[in-house]
């Protein structure tokens, strides 16, 4: 369970102790989490539905805390995506795409061990 230390009407507070939440998650337990959102929404969609909502609640969850970074101050963390080279765009352009591939992502967790 999440335990509430911050203001629960501060929305970025939310989303960072989600982000924190999900980051402190074994492998197994993320990847566990997926299959079951996985399976409940195939109740409700076709297999490519519900493979779709699992992989993007996956992305989300595993964005919490960006998404409350930007929450808080949004012209800083739009003044660093502006101070990018073209070679620094190109490559978190390409990290981005790369990490919606969800066998890129579990690999670099396996590395990590």
């Amino acid at each position: 369970m999440i335990q509430a230390v911050h203001d629960p009407a501060c929305l970025a507070c939310v989303f960072e102790d989600i982000g924190d939440w999900w980051n402190g998650l074994d492998t197994v337990d993320q990847l566990m989490i997926i299959g079951s959102l996985i399976a409940l929404s195939l109740l409700f969609t076709g297999p490519w539905g519900a493979i779709t909502f699992g992989l993007a609640a996956g992305d989300v969850l595993g964005m919490a805390g960006e998404f409350g970074t930007f929450l808080r101050n949004p012209r800083a963390w739009l003044a660093g995506l502006a101070r990018m080279g073209p070679q620094e765009a190109l490559a978190f352009g390409i990290e981005a795409g790369l990490n919606r591939i969800p066998q890129v992502r579990i690999g670099k967790k396996i590395e990590s061990f």
